[in-house]
């Protein structure tokens, strides 16, 4: 029926979601003949019902919309016995806005049918008897103008939605644009920082690295951080791991109270040091207000490197100023530089320490052949002088014997008794400088063996006070003829000593020699063998005599002899406390000087 129709496939579309046409009249008859007209123009594309009174009708509604039904058109007598004339239409167009409204007119008031088109949005009347023609033309057109005004709401509301998201993209493509500009910027500041940051590691990193002090990359390193992060303090501490201690060593601090030089325990404050020793960094508030510094922010990094930790850094801010991740690891790079640094200057000590080492052992060794030299020439000259000395006394005794005036007996007896003195000095001279030479050269020998420390001990256990008296007994007869006194105190009757005996030996004997050399007359030597609560001792104590500090640090050294200071003049090889020195380490043992109240003591203690 619609095939000329240009709103036939819209109409078709809507067919398929029900359309439904409802005719109302309070005659059967008409309703009936409405029915089969109506049937006739719309066939079975549109449901077609039919109701007697307004109040059916609107249940009628009710229930077509239930059921997702489209009324598109209601045919209705205007004057229905149960409802005042222009009122079902008004409710019907409340119910369903979007529903045409065709009146069916018999002799109505005009003025009353005017009224009734404003308020229900009256769509046409069609007079009573009805013409099949003029009925079908006006349902047929009311049933398009229904589809178009539905298709140009669907169409309105596709635009609107269109122009909804098209609003919401450029709303979201503007909101987009300021996020971009925002990210830029702070893309732009993070770079800008992230230079400024590498810049001031660099600076950094040149200052520590070109520098072998320890002064100079500490002290550098710690006014760069704290001008760079604007910071109220920053500071540098050093670990001695073995005293347990972190002495503040250099600080740079502008709003923060200094606390260069201060040293703290570990061990007061093992909830920090604990994390700094593992090589970690980390940051905390006081939750008290400290006397000087208030309450304060710190950050707290490890100058730390494969080796172990060497120290920490320390920034410290207002509480409330905390440190970001850009901060921490400018100050973790600084750290580490720090420790690549420092390092560097611990080769660099030790290394000029080694150089210093060995020129002392290069002017040692110089010190030594020269002294050596010396020491074995002094003999050798004496020696040389004796020969020569009885040369020209075996000389005289050639030419007294050939010459005649030495006939005379008188003569010839002061001759003999003359040269027989000389010779037996001159032999005494080359018996004393041989013993000399050879001692020199055993005590030589001696101590490139104890230096090697190739013999091996022979330890034994003595009672130490029949020892001590037998080992002394050489030097009474000395010590009587020099008018001194020599006496052995052993307060324990069975004290017992275990050690090499031969080294011992040594030991007492270099230092009663050297007693006796410089004990003067009527002065006292001891000999002492007691147990402490150290352990067991063995005391040698000469009186007369004094000993100065500063000669006291170098009596052990070879060849060294205390100037002046030997009234006896008996001399010697230099080298006998260097000796026991070396004998007294061999056996385990350790030898002390005192020297004060004009006594000095020696003392060898055993562990």
């Amino acid at each position: 029926m619609f095939e000329n129709d240009p709103f036939a496939d819209l109409y078709i579309e809507k067919v398929m979601s029900k359309l439904v046409v409802i005719c109302i009249d309070d005659e059967p008859a008409i309703l009936e003949s409405l029915k089969a007209e109506l049937r006739r123009v719309l066939g079975d594309d549109c449901s077609i019902e039919t109701v007697e009174g307004g109040a059916e009708t609107i249940e009628l509604l009710a229930e077509l919309q239930r059921g997702e039904c489209e009324v598109a058109l209601v045919l209705a007598d205007y004057v229905l016995p149960d409802i005042k004339e222009a009122e079902l239409l008004e409710q019907i167009h409340m119910r369903s806005p979007y529903t045409l409204k065709i009146t069916l007119t018999g002799q109505t008031d005009r003025v009353a049918l005017g009224n009734a088109i404003r308020p229900a949005k009256l769509y046409h009347h069609i007079a009573q008897p009805w013409n099949s023609e003029d009925l079908k033309f006006t349902v047929v057109e009311a049933i398009r103008n229904y589809l178009q005004d539905r298709k140009l709401e669907s169409q309105n509301a596709k635009l609107k939605e269109t122009n909804q998201a098209l609003e919401e993209t450029v709303k979201h493509l503007r909101q987009l644009e300021v996020e971009l500009q925002q990210s830029e910027a702070k893309l732009n500041v993070q770079l800008q920082t992230a230079y400024d940051s590498e810049a001031t590691l660099k600076q950094i990193t040149e200052k520590v690295r070109d520098s072998l002090d320890e002064n100079q990359i500490l002290q550098g390193a710690v006014e760069a951080l704290a001008q760079a992060l604007k910071v109220g303090c920053c500071n540098a501490a050093l670990f001695d791991l073995g005293q347990q201690t972190s002495t503040i060593r250099y600080e740079a601090a502008t709003s923060i109270p200094p606390s260069q030089g201060r040293v703290s325990q570990m061990a007061d404050f093992p909830e920090i040091y604990d994390q700094l020793l593992q090589g970690l960094y980390f940051q905390f508030c006081s939750l008290l207000p400290h006397p000087l510094r208030g309450q304060v922010s710190m950050l707290v990094c490890p100058i730390s490197d494969d080796k172990g930790v060497l120290g920490d850094l320390w920034l410290v801010n207002q509480v409330g100023e905390g440190f970001d991740e850009r901060e921490i690891n400018l100050v973790q790079h600084v750290a580490t530089q720090c420790a690549i640094a420092l390092r560097q200057a611990l080769l660099f000590q030790k290394s000029q320490a080694q150089v210093a080492e060995l020129e002392r052992l290069s002017n040692l060794k110089d010190d030594f052949l020269s002294t050596v030299s010396h020491e074995l020439r002094s003999p050798l000259s004496n020696i040389k002088m004796a020969i020569q000395m009885l040369e020209l006394t075996l000389e005289k005794e050639s030419y007294s014997s050939t010459n005649e005036n030495f006939d005379l007996p008188i003569a010839k007896s002061t001759f003999n008794l003359l040269t027989s003195n000389n010779r037996a000095r001159y032999l005494q001279i080359l018996k004393d400088e041989c013993q000399r030479e050879i001692s020199l050269v055993n005590d030589l020998l001696d101590l490139a063996r104890l230096d090697a420390g190739t013999e091996s001990l022979n330890p034994i256990t003595i009672e130490l006070k029949p020892w001590l008296v037998r080992i002394s007994q050489p030097y009474y007869e000395r010590s009587i003829a020099q008018q001194q006194q020599l006496e052995i105190l052993v307060i324990e009757e069975n004290l017992v000593l275990t050690t090499d005996i031969s080294y011992l030996e040594r030991i007492v004997g270099e230092l009663l020699n050297n007693a006796c050399k410089y004990t003067p007359a009527e002065g006292l030597i001891t000999v002492e063998g007691t147990e402490d609560g150290r352990g067991r001792v063995i005391r040698v104590t000469n009186s007369g005599v004094e000993i100065s500090s500063n000669e006291r640090d170098r009596i052990f050294d070879k060849f060294y002899r205390v100037p002046k200071n030997d009234p006896w003049k008996h001399g010697g090889t230099g080298l006998g406390l260097a000796l026991v020195k070396r004998l007294t380490e061999r056996i385990d043992a350790t030898i002390e000087v005192e020297s004060a109240n004009n006594q000095t003591i020696f003392t060898v203690r055993f562990a």
